[in-house]
């Protein structure tokens, strides 16, 4: 006859935590915490970094000042919940692997070049089209400024200008 007890879980985890009241608090607190955050709740995370950290056992009050220093960017991933880092780091990857696969290439110009190559939707390769060609209507800007700044500097010379006989004319007359 086996005299073993079979425990589910949540009953193992129930008698683990009856063993000491400082991992049970430190549970209760972890368990709310992800409560929190999975239904995006501000005040009730807010309510659980507002507790006194002197109260909580000593592992988690370093978890609760970490926390509470970026309490911000917690909220904001609460409001912000559609956005994601994935394509960065997806894109971030594609150029290490590009720079490992290449073993050194002759100038940053050819890197950069490789890495627009490879990845042609990608926000850099949009992003670098559209300051060059920003770049390039500034420069059309500034070329035609220059033009005409030129054109009338030259105009007010031209009419200001004197010719040597006309300068003996005039000391004559004064």
């Amino acid at each position: 006859m086996d005299y073993r007890i079979q425990l589910t879980d949540v009953e193992v985890v129930h008698r683990l935590l009856s063993f000491d009241d400082d991992l049970s608090q430190a549970y209760r607190y972890y368990q709310d915490l992800i409560l929190a955050v999975s239904h995006r709740d501000q005040g009730e995370l807010n309510q659980l970094l507002s507790q006194k950290w002197t109260t909580l056992p000593w592992p988690l009050q370093k978890v609760q000042r970490t926390l509470r220093s970026h309490k911000l960017e917690i909220i904001n991933s609460f409001k912000y919940q559609n956005y994601a880092n994935g394509p960065v780091e997806g894109t971030n990857n594609k150029i290490k692997v590009i720079k490992r696969t290449a073993y050194g290439f002759r100038n940053f110009f050819n890197f950069r070049a490789h890495i627009l190559l490879a990845l042609p939707n990608s926000y850099i390769a949009i992003n670098w089209n559209q300051k060059r060609t920003a770049h390039a209507k500034f420069q059309t800007q500034a070329a035609r400024k220059l033009i005409l700044f030129s054109h009338q500097y030259f105009l007010t010379k031209s009419q200001n200008f004197r010719s040597p006989a006309t300068l003996g004319a005039e000391k004559a007359c004064q």
